[in-house]
Protein backbone atom coordinates (compact mmCIF):
# COMPACT_ATOMS: atom_id res chain seq x y z
CA UNK A 1 0.00 0.00 0.00
CA UNK A 2 1.25 3.00 -0.90
CA UNK A 3 1.84 6.22 1.49
CA UNK A 4 0.78 10.13 0.97
CA UNK A 5 0.83 12.81 3.31
CA UNK A 6 -2.05 15.27 3.54
CA UNK A 7 -1.76 18.37 4.82
CA UNK A 8 -5.32 20.76 6.07
CA UNK A 9 -5.31 23.81 6.26
CA UNK A 10 -8.27 25.67 8.09
CA UNK A 11 -8.59 29.63 8.32
CA UNK A 12 -10.43 31.36 10.85
CA UNK A 13 -13.49 33.92 11.34
CA UNK A 14 -14.34 35.58 8.00
CA UNK A 15 -10.92 33.73 6.89
CA UNK A 16 -10.57 32.07 3.43
CA UNK A 17 -8.15 29.46 2.63
CA UNK A 18 -6.28 32.13 0.80
CA UNK A 19 -4.83 33.32 4.09
CA UNK A 20 -2.00 30.55 3.72
CA UNK A 21 -1.24 31.46 0.37
CA UNK A 22 2.67 32.59 2.07
CA UNK A 23 3.29 29.36 4.07
CA UNK A 24 1.70 27.14 1.16
CA UNK A 25 4.06 28.52 -1.59
CA UNK A 26 6.86 28.01 0.72
CA UNK A 27 5.60 24.24 1.08
CA UNK A 28 4.94 23.54 -2.63
CA UNK A 29 8.09 24.93 -3.61
CA UNK A 30 10.02 22.84 -1.46
CA UNK A 31 8.00 19.83 -2.07
CA UNK A 32 9.14 19.75 -5.77
CA UNK A 33 12.56 19.46 -4.57
CA UNK A 34 11.75 16.25 -3.62
CA UNK A 35 10.26 13.86 -6.61
CA UNK A 36 9.84 10.77 -4.52
CA UNK A 37 7.24 12.72 -2.07
CA UNK A 38 3.31 12.47 -2.21
CA UNK A 39 2.29 14.82 -0.42
CA UNK A 40 -1.85 16.76 -0.83
CA UNK A 41 -2.46 20.51 0.45
CA UNK A 42 -6.18 20.61 1.00
CA UNK A 43 -8.28 23.25 2.45
CA UNK A 44 -12.05 23.82 2.58
CA UNK A 45 -13.19 27.33 1.56
CA UNK A 46 -17.24 26.33 1.32
CA UNK A 47 -17.54 28.34 5.29
CA UNK A 48 -15.47 31.25 4.12
CA UNK A 49 -16.06 34.80 5.27
CA UNK A 50 -19.51 35.26 6.99
CA UNK A 51 -19.73 31.34 6.64
CA UNK A 52 -17.83 31.25 9.49
CA UNK A 53 -20.38 32.82 11.88
CA UNK A 54 -22.78 29.57 12.01
CA UNK A 55 -21.18 28.55 14.79
CA UNK A 56 -17.56 26.39 15.48
CA UNK A 57 -19.58 23.19 15.34
CA UNK A 58 -21.30 23.71 11.98
CA UNK A 59 -18.23 25.10 10.45
CA UNK A 60 -16.87 21.49 11.39
CA UNK A 61 -19.76 19.18 10.35
CA UNK A 62 -18.91 21.09 6.58
CA UNK A 63 -15.44 20.76 6.79
CA UNK A 64 -15.09 17.86 8.12
CA UNK A 65 -17.65 16.38 5.84
CA UNK A 66 -15.64 17.53 2.89
CA UNK A 67 -12.86 16.23 3.89
CA UNK A 68 -13.97 12.91 4.46
CA UNK A 69 -14.95 12.95 0.77
CA UNK A 70 -12.07 14.35 -0.31
CA UNK A 71 -10.00 11.68 1.66
CA UNK A 72 -12.09 8.40 1.12
CA UNK A 73 -10.65 7.69 -2.52
CA UNK A 74 -7.37 8.09 -1.05
CA UNK A 75 -7.49 5.77 2.36
CA UNK A 76 -9.19 2.79 -0.08
CA UNK A 77 -5.36 2.42 -1.53
CA UNK A 78 -2.78 4.68 0.72
CA UNK A 79 -1.59 5.07 4.58
CA UNK A 80 -1.80 8.71 4.83
CA UNK A 81 -0.43 10.83 7.35
CA UNK A 82 -2.25 13.74 8.42
CA UNK A 83 -1.27 17.05 9.45
CA UNK A 84 -3.77 19.68 10.50
CA UNK A 85 -2.99 23.49 10.54
CA UNK A 86 -5.35 25.92 11.67
CA UNK A 87 -5.11 29.86 12.01
CA UNK A 88 -7.16 31.42 14.54
CA UNK A 89 -10.70 29.87 15.29
CA UNK A 90 -9.39 27.71 12.92
CA UNK A 91 -7.32 25.69 15.54
CA UNK A 92 -10.63 25.14 17.08
CA UNK A 93 -12.43 24.22 14.44
CA UNK A 94 -9.83 21.39 13.45
CA UNK A 95 -9.75 19.92 17.49
CA UNK A 96 -14.18 20.09 16.80
CA UNK A 97 -13.54 17.66 13.39
CA UNK A 98 -11.62 15.44 15.54
CA UNK A 99 -15.04 14.13 17.19
CA UNK A 100 -16.93 14.36 13.63
CA UNK A 101 -14.23 13.14 10.41
CA UNK A 102 -14.70 9.19 10.10
CA UNK A 103 -11.54 9.70 7.77
CA UNK A 104 -9.51 11.39 10.97
CA UNK A 105 -10.06 7.94 12.46
CA UNK A 106 -9.86 5.84 9.59
CA UNK A 107 -7.15 2.96 10.27
CA UNK A 108 -5.06 4.02 7.72
CA UNK A 109 -4.78 7.24 9.03
CA UNK A 110 -1.95 8.44 11.52
CA UNK A 111 -2.64 11.43 12.67
CA UNK A 112 1.16 13.20 12.57
CA UNK A 113 1.06 16.68 13.24
CA UNK A 114 -1.66 19.13 14.53
CA UNK A 115 -0.45 23.17 14.66
CA UNK A 116 -2.37 26.19 15.69
CA UNK A 117 -1.26 29.21 14.98
CA UNK A 118 -2.87 32.42 17.01
CA UNK A 119 -5.76 30.26 18.00
CA UNK A 120 -7.79 31.26 21.31
CA UNK A 121 -8.12 27.87 22.57
CA UNK A 122 -9.33 29.25 25.87
CA UNK A 123 -12.00 31.97 24.36
CA UNK A 124 -11.40 35.42 23.95
CA UNK A 125 -12.56 36.90 27.28
CA UNK A 126 -9.44 38.66 27.68
CA UNK A 127 -9.97 41.16 25.12
CA UNK A 128 -10.49 44.57 26.16
CA UNK A 129 -13.77 45.93 27.22
CA UNK A 130 -14.91 47.45 24.48
CA UNK A 131 -14.14 45.10 22.29
CA UNK A 132 -16.04 42.31 23.97
CA UNK A 133 -18.74 44.83 24.11
CA UNK A 134 -19.05 45.09 20.73
CA UNK A 135 -18.71 41.56 20.59
CA UNK A 136 -21.42 40.17 22.59
CA UNK A 137 -24.38 42.21 20.71
CA UNK A 138 -23.03 40.67 17.55
CA UNK A 139 -23.14 37.73 18.57
CA UNK A 140 -26.55 37.60 19.60
CA UNK A 141 -27.46 38.54 16.38
CA UNK A 142 -25.59 37.70 14.16
CA UNK A 143 -23.05 34.83 15.02
CA UNK A 144 -22.63 32.00 17.00
CA UNK A 145 -19.10 32.06 16.83
CA UNK A 146 -18.37 34.66 18.77
CA UNK A 147 -20.77 33.77 21.37
CA UNK A 148 -18.61 30.32 21.63
CA UNK A 149 -15.22 32.19 21.97
CA UNK A 150 -17.06 34.45 24.38
CA UNK A 151 -17.67 31.11 26.55
CA UNK A 152 -21.46 32.08 26.84
CA UNK A 153 -22.07 27.95 25.98
CA UNK A 154 -20.63 24.83 26.19
CA UNK A 155 -18.63 24.80 22.86
CA UNK A 156 -15.46 25.37 23.74
CA UNK A 157 -15.50 22.62 27.20
CA UNK A 158 -16.76 19.73 24.50
CA UNK A 159 -14.46 20.14 22.33
CA UNK A 160 -12.08 19.74 25.33
CA UNK A 161 -13.86 17.06 27.21
CA UNK A 162 -11.96 13.19 27.35
CA UNK A 163 -12.83 12.27 24.10
CA UNK A 164 -11.55 15.03 22.25
CA UNK A 165 -8.35 14.57 24.22
CA UNK A 166 -7.46 11.02 23.80
CA UNK A 167 -7.78 12.12 20.24
CA UNK A 168 -5.62 14.76 20.08
CA UNK A 169 -3.36 12.50 22.23
CA UNK A 170 -2.92 10.73 19.10
CA UNK A 171 -0.60 13.17 17.34
CA UNK A 172 3.04 12.51 17.12
CA UNK A 173 3.56 16.13 17.46
CA UNK A 174 1.22 19.55 18.77
CA UNK A 175 2.60 22.69 17.80
CA UNK A 176 1.20 25.86 19.46
CA UNK A 177 2.38 29.11 17.79
CA UNK A 178 1.45 31.93 20.09
CA UNK A 179 1.69 35.89 19.29
CA UNK A 180 3.16 37.41 22.24
CA UNK A 181 1.11 40.61 21.90
CA UNK A 182 -1.76 40.21 19.93
CA UNK A 183 -4.79 42.05 20.56
CA UNK A 184 -7.86 39.40 19.27
CA UNK A 185 -6.30 36.57 20.75
CA UNK A 186 -4.13 37.26 23.67
CA UNK A 187 -1.06 34.82 24.11
CA UNK A 188 -2.55 33.40 27.80
CA UNK A 189 -5.55 31.51 24.92
CA UNK A 190 -3.05 30.64 22.15
CA UNK A 191 -0.52 29.53 24.17
CA UNK A 192 -1.70 27.70 27.11
CA UNK A 193 0.01 29.49 29.70
CA UNK A 194 -0.33 31.94 32.21
CA UNK A 195 1.49 34.38 30.15
CA UNK A 196 5.19 35.69 31.45
CA UNK A 197 4.46 33.85 35.05
CA UNK A 198 4.82 30.91 33.72
CA UNK A 199 8.29 29.94 32.95
CA UNK A 200 7.96 28.14 30.16
CA UNK A 201 6.72 30.80 28.13
CA UNK A 202 8.70 33.73 30.08
CA UNK A 203 10.15 36.27 27.77
CA UNK A 204 13.35 37.42 27.32
CA UNK A 205 13.96 36.79 23.67
CA UNK A 206 15.98 34.10 23.49
CA UNK A 207 16.07 33.09 19.87
CA UNK A 208 17.40 35.09 16.40
CA UNK A 209 16.56 39.06 17.82
CA UNK A 210 16.25 39.62 13.89
CA UNK A 211 13.29 37.04 13.44
CA UNK A 212 9.80 37.32 14.09
CA UNK A 213 10.25 33.89 15.94
CA UNK A 214 11.09 34.87 19.83
CA UNK A 215 10.47 32.00 21.65
CA UNK A 216 11.00 28.03 21.41
CA UNK A 217 9.95 25.80 24.27
CA UNK A 218 7.91 22.79 25.17
CA UNK A 219 5.31 22.80 28.05
CA UNK A 220 5.27 19.47 29.52
CA UNK A 221 2.15 18.09 31.33
CA UNK A 222 3.95 17.72 34.70
CA UNK A 223 4.60 20.97 35.11
CA UNK A 224 1.73 22.59 35.71
CA UNK A 225 0.86 26.31 37.27
CA UNK A 226 -1.59 26.41 40.24
CA UNK A 227 -5.42 27.29 39.56
CA UNK A 228 -5.19 30.50 41.77
CA UNK A 229 -2.16 31.38 39.18
CA UNK A 230 -4.34 29.81 36.08
CA UNK A 231 -7.54 31.59 37.20
CA UNK A 232 -5.74 34.91 38.10
CA UNK A 233 -4.53 35.18 34.77
CA UNK A 234 -7.69 34.56 32.97
CA UNK A 235 -10.15 36.17 35.06
CA UNK A 236 -8.63 39.99 35.05
CA UNK A 237 -11.99 41.42 33.97
CA UNK A 238 -15.35 42.09 36.02
CA UNK A 239 -17.57 40.17 33.39
CA UNK A 240 -15.65 37.07 33.94
CA UNK A 241 -17.92 35.20 36.06
CA UNK A 242 -17.14 32.21 38.15
CA UNK A 243 -18.91 29.72 35.84
CA UNK A 244 -16.19 31.15 32.91
CA UNK A 245 -13.62 30.93 35.47
CA UNK A 246 -14.43 27.36 35.74
CA UNK A 247 -15.02 26.25 32.05
CA UNK A 248 -11.52 28.04 31.57
CA UNK A 249 -9.95 26.33 34.40
CA UNK A 250 -11.06 22.78 33.52
CA UNK A 251 -10.56 23.34 29.62
CA UNK A 252 -6.65 24.37 30.64
CA UNK A 253 -6.15 21.51 32.59
CA UNK A 254 -7.34 19.07 29.84
CA UNK A 255 -5.51 20.68 27.66
CA UNK A 256 -2.02 20.88 29.27
CA UNK A 257 -2.55 16.92 30.08
CA UNK A 258 -0.48 16.41 26.31
CA UNK A 259 2.79 17.99 25.94
CA UNK A 260 3.17 21.21 23.21
CA UNK A 261 5.81 22.98 21.72
CA UNK A 262 5.33 26.57 22.04
CA UNK A 263 6.66 28.66 19.54
CA UNK A 264 6.55 32.60 21.00
CA UNK A 265 6.11 34.97 18.16
CA UNK A 266 7.02 39.11 18.40
CA UNK A 267 5.09 41.11 16.28
CA UNK A 268 4.16 43.95 18.70
CA UNK A 269 4.91 46.78 16.72
CA UNK A 270 2.09 45.99 14.33
CA UNK A 271 -0.82 46.74 16.51
CA UNK A 272 -3.93 44.86 15.12
CA UNK A 273 -2.13 43.52 12.19
CA UNK A 274 -0.35 41.23 14.55
CA UNK A 275 -2.64 38.48 14.18
CA UNK A 276 -2.73 38.33 10.31
CA UNK A 277 1.13 38.61 10.35
CA UNK A 278 1.74 35.49 11.83
CA UNK A 279 0.37 33.61 8.82
CA UNK A 280 1.40 36.60 6.63
CA UNK A 281 -2.07 36.80 4.69
CA UNK A 282 -1.87 38.53 1.53
CA UNK A 283 -5.48 38.33 1.32
CA UNK A 284 -5.34 40.82 4.67
CA UNK A 285 -2.14 42.44 4.47
CA UNK A 286 -0.96 44.61 1.89
CA UNK A 287 2.79 43.38 2.45
CA UNK A 288 2.87 39.86 3.56
CA UNK A 289 6.54 40.16 4.20
CA UNK A 290 5.65 41.45 7.66
CA UNK A 291 5.16 37.84 8.84
CA UNK A 292 7.47 35.86 6.11
CA UNK A 293 9.68 35.03 9.12
CA UNK A 294 6.62 33.04 10.51
CA UNK A 295 4.81 31.88 7.65
CA UNK A 296 7.90 30.16 6.54
CA UNK A 297 9.00 28.91 10.32
CA UNK A 298 5.53 27.02 9.98
CA UNK A 299 5.78 25.91 6.78
CA UNK A 300 9.94 24.66 7.82
CA UNK A 301 8.39 23.18 10.87
CA UNK A 302 5.86 21.06 8.84
CA UNK A 303 8.37 19.45 6.49
CA UNK A 304 11.07 19.04 8.95
CA UNK A 305 8.52 17.01 10.87
CA UNK A 306 7.88 14.39 7.51
CA UNK A 307 11.61 14.22 7.36
CA UNK A 308 11.53 16.28 3.89
CA UNK A 309 14.08 19.38 4.59
CA UNK A 310 17.72 18.01 4.47
CA UNK A 311 19.94 18.79 7.34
Amino acid sequence: MSKKHVIVFQHGSHGCVDDFATITEKLKEDIQKNSELDVIIWGSDSCKGFGTDVGIMKVAETVSSELDEYLDPHLKESQIDITLVGHSMGGLILRAMLGMSQSLSHPNTNLHTYISIASPHLGIRQMTWWMRALAYPIGKIFSETYLDLLQTNDCLSEISNERHIEILKRFNRRILYSNMYDHLVSYNTSSLTVGVNEEPAALPVEVDPHSDIKKETTLRPDVLPKDSEILNSFSSYSDFTSSCSKKVLSQFKSLRQLEWSLIGVDFSRRGFAAHSDIVASPTKMRNPSHGRHSAHHIADNILSGMNILEE
